[in-house]
């Protein structure tokens, strides 16, 4: 887990997010970034990811266009789209907003997790973080008086996940065993 931030959905907090994220990367890495369709996410993007280009004139008169900022070449972004009735997902579908689809399925094919466009992994520690945190529950008894101490929590939470409980996927049996204490 690269990146923490407690807090709203809105804008600023994707922006904080992904500098965080960002600060975690080798220089003029561009990862591949998939979400939900969360609008703010684009735009947050574009600050942490983009550059400031400045557009050419159109002719001899008027003003200069303003600059704006654009995705660098190579940068990925795709999003994945819940479509609801009652409640229940119905249809999944994706889109790619940035890049395109050739090099974003080499690079899903090159990792671990799998070759759909998904926030499966995402999703996935969310639901743990609920699970072990009781101030995350929904409906539930506890709560935080003072956002540090949640996050105080939450990071404990994650470091025990991470570095102390033993989790059953990461077993594997060898091939050979090997031999400890004589036996």
């Amino acid at each position: 887990m690269l990146a923490i931030l407690i807090g709203e959905h809105e804008e600023e907090q994707a922006v904080g997010v992904l500098s965080c994220f960002k600060a975690c990367l080798v220089e003029n890495c561009l990862p591949l970034l998939t979400s939900d369709q969360l609008p703010h996410y684009l735009q947050a993007i574009l600050r942490v990811f983009g550059r400031w280009v400045q557009p050419q004139r159109k002719g001899d008169r008027g003003r200069h266009p303003k600059p704006r900022l654009e995705p660098p070449e190579g940068l990925q972004y795709a999003t994945v789209n819940k479509k609801r009735y009652k409640g229940r997902v119905v249809a999944v579908t994706t889109k790619i907003v940035y890049g395109n689809e050739k090099e974003i399925q080499s690079r899903l094919q090159a990792s671990t997790p799998g070759t759909k466009i998904n926030t499966s992994l995402v999703e996935r520690m969310n639901l743990t973080l609920r699970h072990l945190v009781s101030r995350l529950w929904r409906r539930g008894l506890t709560f935080s008086k003072k956002r540090t101490y949640l996050e105080w929590h939450i990071h404990l939470v994650i470091a025990y996940y991470h570095l102390v409980r033993p989790h059953g996927s990461l077993r594997c049996q060898l091939p050979e065993p090997i031999p400890t204490r004589g036996n």
